[in-house]
């Protein structure tokens, strides 16, 4: 199983995640959103860690795709790495969809581009599996 577009991953396998994909060449983003659970949290959140202006889901997108398309210096692999994940799976479920929408849509539509970005929603519970590096990144072994 190589990765894919977006991925659900352990939150405790995070740094192991994070040494493979910097191993892999990719350049890395990363939002922290624990204690976050609405949809405008989220987007305030991203906005502080990122530098944009906070807005809602219509200008959301298109800051998300300055922030995860390359710099020149970095290559054409990105990753984004959104800690916490499942803070939003209580209170924020239609945020969190919302969100993985956006973030898939960047990573279509970069690829088109001949950049590759992949997201990888960590969190705790049943529905963030642990990561085996070897399974997703297979030259890494």
């Amino acid at each position: 199983m190589r990765y894919s577009l977006w991925n659900l991953c352990a939150q405790a396998d995070a740094p192991t995640l994070l040494d493979a994909l910097d191993r892999s060449g990719f350049a890395l983003r990363s939002v922290e959103t624990a204690g976050v659970s609405t949809a405008q949290e989220f987007i305030d959140r991203c906005a502080e860690t990122f530098g944009f202006p906070s807005g809602g889901w219509d200008s959301f997108g298109d800051d998300m795709w300055n922030v995860l398309f390359p710099d020149d210096d970095e290559g054409d692999k990105v990753a984004f790495v959104w800690n916490h994940a499942d803070a939003l799976l209580d209170e924020g479920l239609d945020a969190m969809l919302h969100a993985v929408d956006v973030l898939a849509h960047t990573g279509r539509a970069a690829y088109a581009d001949g950049v590759e970005i992949i997201t990888f929603l960590l969190g705790d519970g049943p529905n963030f599996a642990r990561v085996d590096v070897a399974d997703l990144f297979p030259t890494l072994g």
